[in-house]
């Protein structure tokens, strides 16, 4: 599920990554959301399951997130309007 993960979020990187524009149509909302999931996911994960396998799948999530979001921001203040 790691490496589906990985590949998921590699395509939209990449665009964002190479992006001239203010990447508008990425909400930051939704991808903030979906971040506080996986961060809520990941204290379950350490709290009460003890899991390490899935723990690393949360954190890998978490990360991808936040590279998106990172790069949204990035794009939006780099090209202002």
């Amino acid at each position: 599920v790691g490496v589906v993960a990985v590949i998921g979020y590699t395509p939209q990187i990449v665009t964002l990554w190479k992006s001239k524009t203010q990447s508008k149509d990425v909400s930051i909302p939704t991808w903030l959301i979906w971040l506080a999931t996986w961060l809520i996911s990941l204290a379950y994960g350490i709290i009460e399951l003890g899991d390490f396998k899935f723990c690393m799948i949360a954190t890998i999530n978490i990360i991808g997130h936040v590279i998106i979001i990172g790069l949204t921001l990035r794009n939006r203040r780099r090209n202002p309007a």
